[in-house]
């Protein structure tokens, strides 16, 4: 049976591992300067006063999340007094990881409307995050709950966090699959989609936004690897403040997913027209079922399903005689 770690709910996770620490005779762990200076340079960019930084109780708290050897550093904006970097969406909601002898990286970057850090018995952690409605397809006013968890055992440099099913909650995300940003896109076939739309679309007079078309999805085809997704129908394309038609050629307007398999890089295992998503944890294993974009109603949704002998995923779609 599934509990939350209530330590972190009733205490702040510093002044918890700094009681722990003073019984051992340890002294409490100090903020790393990586993780600090980020903060405040993003604080002077947004026009906060960087003074705020020690007046603000909370703001930064070790948790772990990771099972590195070192902590992880979670950072709530939260708590800063002035709620200038804050919005409908909540407040940013960092997590800094340090993965063997590299400095502290930035892996997790939300804004957020709440969190919590759990864990299990068996010592499954993960982070639960309340997020802005719309996100989960409805409107501010409803929830919409994420929870991420990290991927990756201890020093290895390519752990991520990703959206997780924990303990059958949620059964399902409704896409565009929410991500622990910063994400950075492979080398290969990810790079190669993302840099032609930008040529595509600099070839219309436009100016590529494709912020929300690369997704991280999670393990489709059980070979213990994410699959990466560039989701068209995320890819913005403006010129003069107006939506521009790129210069499609080939896939580049179309919708890819690629794979990795046996350090052979990234390729395209799946292409086809822009489609609407939902990732299904009602099995188990996780399955993306699609759907045509702008459905109304009951809309049919069919599974991408992983062929081995082809090494590539296709939509499984009803036969003409169904």
């Amino acid at each position: 049976m599934a509990r939350t770690d209530t330590l972190f709910q009733s205490l702040p996770a510093l002044a918890w591992l700094a009681t722990l620490a003073a019984c051992q005779g340890e002294p409490a762990p100090r903020v790393p300067a990586e993780v600090r200076e980020a903060v405040v340079r993003q604080m002077a960019e947004a026009g906060v006063d960087a003074g705020q930084v020690d007046q603000a109780s909370g703001l930064f708290k070790p948790v772990e999340l990771t099972a590195q050897a070192a902590p992880d550093w979670l950072v709530d904006f939260n708590v800063l007094p002035s709620g200038l970097l804050c919005g409908t969406g909540g407040c940013p909601l960092q997590v800094w990881v340090k993965v063997g002898a590299s400095p502290y990286a930035l892996a997790f970057d939300r804004q957020s409307l709440g969190h919590e850090v759990a864990r299990h018995d068996n010592g499954r952690r993960w982070l639960t995050v309340q997020l802005h409605g719309a996100l989960c397809g409805g409107t501010g006013s409803e929830a919409c709950t994420y929870h991420f968890e990290w991927r990756g055992d201890a020093g290895q440099a390519d752990g991520h966090f990703t959206a997780a099913s924990i303990w059958g909650k949620p059964l399902r995300y409704e896409g565009p699959l929410v991500q622990a940003l910063p994400i950075t896109p492979p080398a290969g076939a990810v790079a190669h989609a993302l840099d032609a739309w930008n040529k595509a679309c600099a070839a219309a007079g436009g100016t590529a936004n494709l912020e929300e078309a690369l997704a991280r999805l999670p393990d489709l085809n059980r070979d213990g690897r994410p699959e990466w997704l560039f989701d068209a129908s995320r890819a913005d394309c403006q010129k003069d403040d107006a939506p521009v038609a790129p210069s499609c050629a080939g896939q580049t307007c179309l919708s890819q997913i690629f794979t990795e398999q046996g350090g052979r890089g990234w390729r395209v295992a799946w292409f086809g027209v822009p489609f609407a998503y939902g990732v299904d944890f009602n099995q188990p294993e996780p399955r993306l079922l699609a759907h045509t974009l702008d459905c109304e109603g009951a809309c049919p949704e069919h599974p991408l399903v992983w062929q081995d002998k082809a090494s590539a995923f296709v939509l499984d779609l009803p036969s003409s005689a169904d």
